[in-house]
């Protein structure tokens, strides 16, 4: 038996948002909730993924922090140590510090994907951070950017392209929510 949570709790744990959530949730021609790319069990009917957040760093030169790159091998000495990963999720701050602005952040955000793209059959999953805001004055443009650089990645196997999204994974269904979106929401 599957463990849940009743809606009612976690709209409610979500505090000023409930309403926003509740209006996504009901409205299923929202274009900010989307159905991902589904992935497939292994022949065990299991999967394997890892989560990262905080992972896209860069430098003051605007290339990739040593730590990046370190993380993202780190990643993937442990997803060969255990048969390897079917997929990856990032949970927010994807291009650090300030999120995509122009073509070089874009450039660098290619760039970081293509750390985690050992298996190019293996998709990665993105949701936004603050930090995909930018972390001082929210700018929703800059949110926006994120997701046209995730969509335009899509056929190179990044998925995330809504502020809001599910997808299967084998014997799960997971769901990615950009909760900066709701919180500003409140403070509309």
């Amino acid at each position: 038996m599957r463990p849940w949570i009743p809606l009612s709790l976690v709209l409610g744990a979500l505090g000023c948002t409930s309403l926003d959530a509740l209006r996504l949730v009901r409205d299923p021609a929202s274009k900010v909730i989307r159905t991902e790319e589904r992935v497939r069990a292994r022949a065990d009917g299991s999967v394997r993924f890892f989560a990262v957040g905080d992972a896209g760093s860069r430098d003051e030169r605007g290339g990739m922090r040593a730590s990046t790159v370190a993380v993202a091998a780190l990643v993937e000495q442990v997803c060969g140590a255990r048969g390897g990963c079917d997929f990856g999720v990032f949970l927010g701050d994807n291009v650090y510090w300030a999120g995509i602005e122009d073509e070089a952040d874009a450039r660098f955000f290619r760039d970081f994907t293509a750390l985690y793209r050992a298996r190019p059959e293996r998709p990665l999953y993105f949701v936004l951070g603050n930090h995909d805001y930018d972390p001082i004055v929210a700018q929703s443009s800059r949110a926006a950017s994120q997701l046209d650089a995730i969509a335009a990645l899509s056929g190179r196997g990044v998925r995330g392209r809504a502020q809001f999204y599910g997808f299967e994974a084998g014997p799960l269904f997971l769901t990615a929510w950009d909760t900066s979106a709701l919180v500003r929401g409140c403070e509309d």
